[in-house]
């Protein structure tokens, strides 16, 4: 498996949940954009093992960030 370049991404900490990334998914034949979202390193890497997107940030840090 090749070497995904985590160190050419911009991590940064959102609504105070840390090391997050903007993922963005698209249509691989029309480009549409189908989902803009952040993940993180965790994320990536199942994503990249398994070829589906993971869902990593936890529900209580997604409560944390909307104030819920």
């Amino acid at each position: 498996m090749a070497h995904f370049p985590f160190d050419k991404l911009k991590f940064r900490e959102i609504d105070g949940i840390p090391s997050l990334v903007i993922a963005i998914a698209q249509d691989f034949n029309s480009n549409e954009v189908l989902m803009v979202a952040f993940t993180n390193e965790e994320g990536i890497q199942k994503t990249i093992e398994t070829g589906q997107r993971q869902n990593i940030i936890k529900e209580s840090s997604t409560r944390k960030a909307s104030g819920r």
